[in-house]
């Protein structure tokens, strides 16, 4: 999937791959779900981090929030900041894309 993905992004940018500070792995959406029910939710919170930090790394994006701060959000707003933040992540994709 990786190689796919920089296949699709040599297409982008004239024939180079994409320059990034750290590799992007893959990740998988079922093994998410399932390490989140048997860590009782600690894995979601991790994942939910690493897949904005991976985001923003593809996109370029080096001035949007991090990770982190983006769960700080969701946690003092009970939830409605990550459904923004969902929201957020689907229109970047969707632009860069």
């Amino acid at each position: 999937m990786e190689d796919n993905f920089q296949n699709q992004n040599n297409n982008q940018n004239g024939g180079g791959y994409a320059q990034y500070t750290r590799p992007i792995s893959r990740r998988e959406i079922g093994l998410c779900i399932l390490f989140t029910l048997i860590t009782c939710g600690i894995y979601g919170i991790y994942w939910m981090i690493v897949l904005n930090d991976d985001v923003n790394e593809v996109v370029g994006d080096r001035t949007a929030t991090s990770g982190g701060m983006v769960f700080l959000f969701s946690l003092l707003t009970c939830g409605i900041y990550g459904i923004y933040w969902v929201y957020c992540m689907g229109e970047k994709l969707d632009r860069y894309i």
